[in-house]
């Protein structure tokens, strides 16, 4: 259901528009690591009794607080001063959304998935969705104002269906917060998580950041012409990441039971599952990529050139992530954010260097791009891990 949504808002909005709304979002994504300071992989860490889980909860709750405000000040500031295009408050509105209820989200998701209550997040999964086909054709009855109206809807969804999906876990759970709060705990979650933030914000950067560089440098049109490439390889990617969030608390629990060699046989099981799905994947879009005009729109029209060859996209993707989350879980969240820095940097660069000339294209060739560098590099840096572990035990 939000493939429909998608194609339906996408549709109505046109490039420009959908362009503007996809630049503003990739702006708050990008900022949003730095509000929950590595919740998800914390709250997946911390499960192992129910007073760890609510107390871990508790602060994060608290820090999300302190830290929404100057998360505020930062979107302003970079909305103001480098997306002039942008309408200053939509975006505000459309960053308290992400910062909040997005945010939520996710923290509710970990909570289900490190007590193996997959089928909960499918439901919620189904419920968003639903909500945002119907915020979808709300926006197509109205006559004018359709970009402003999205941004408010969008901001809306998830503010409010984040909210009650995280009350309706911690009531079915039972989980009490409260205790967690104090200073000390806030700054021990900020010394922790600093890593995780820098690490998510590198990882948002890939898929989002070049948004914002091609609004400056090649216009709107351009953004939403490349963006709907990009959001169809998010869709796409969907099954994947499904299979993480199930496999990911796992490789937790073999490494609280130093089971190194477990670890590396349960990864490589997960990329060939993942590798399996991706090539039938690119395959499959290579074919359904000239049917874009059909259904978006003769404006993005030269959307199914990008599409097909940025489908590549969904075989890095699926090799390199769960490489990187098996670092994580081995101790090497610092390395995972270096690397990963070290791909944003790469990706930045030939943005940078690609796009004035290349426009859209130039985006995909760095997306690209970028996207091995990360996988050569995390490849190299898991097996050495691994053999440092092995030798180590």
């Amino acid at each position: 259901m939000q493939t429909f949504s998608f194609i339906l808002i996408a549709s109505e909005l046109g490039p420009s528009g959908f362009g503007t709304f996809s630049a503003a979002l990739a702006l708050t994504l990008v900022l949003a690591p730095f509000v929950e300071m590595g919740a998800y992989a914390i709250t997946v860490r911390d499960s192992k009794t129910p007073h760890l889980l609510a107390t871990s909860l508790g602060t994060t709750l608290k820090t999300t607080s302190v830290l929404l405000p100057v998360a505020i000040l930062v979107l302003t500031a970079a909305s103001y001063l480098a997306l002039k295009e942008l309408n200053l408050i939509l975006t505000i509105l459309l960053g308290l959304g992400v910062f909040v209820g997005m945010r939520f989200m996710y923290v509710a998701q970990a909570v289900n998935a490190s007590l193996s209550k997959f089928s909960r997040n499918a439901v919620f999964d189904m419920g968003l969705s639903l909500a945002l086909l119907i915020g979808a054709f709300s926006v197509k009855l109205i006559g004018s104002g359709k970009v402003d109206a999205w941004f408010l809807m969008y901001a809306s969804i998830y503010g409010v269906v984040g909210f009650l999906f995280f009350l309706f876990t911690t009531r079915a759970e039972r989980i009490r917060i409260g205790a967690g709060g104090s200073w000390n705990a806030i700054v021990e979650r900020l010394r922790e998580g600093w890593t995780f933030a820098f690490g998510g914000m590198a990882q948002s950067a890939y898929s989002e950041l070049d948004k914002t560089i091609l609004l400056n440098l090649a216009g709107a049109p351009a953004v939403g012409r490349y963006s709907m490439a990009v959001r169809l390889i998010q869709v796409s990617y969907m099954p994947i990441n499904a299979l993480l969030n199930v496999t990911f608390p796992k490789m937790f629990r073999l490494m609280d039971s130093n089971e190194v060699g477990a670890l590396s046989r349960y990864l490589l099981k997960i990329i060939l599952t993942a590798l399996v799905y991706s090539v039938l994947c690119v395959l499959t879009l290579q074919v359904l990529a000239p049917l874009l005009p059909n259904l978006f729109g003769e404006e993005y029209a030269s959307s199914t050139h990008l599409l097909k060859l940025i489908a590549l996209a969904v075989v890095l993707q699926g090799v390199y992530w769960p490489i990187l989350d098996a670092l994580t879980a081995m101790g090497f969240q610092k390395l995972r954010m270096i690397i990963t820095f070290g791909g944003v940097a790469a990706n930045v660069t030939l943005n940078l260097i690609l796009i004035p000339s290349m426009k859209e294209y130039g985006a995909v060739v760095s997306y690209l791009a970028s996207q091995l560098i990360l996988l050569v590099v995390a490849s190299v840096l898991i097996v050495w891990s691994t053999k440092r572990m092995v030798g180590k035990g």
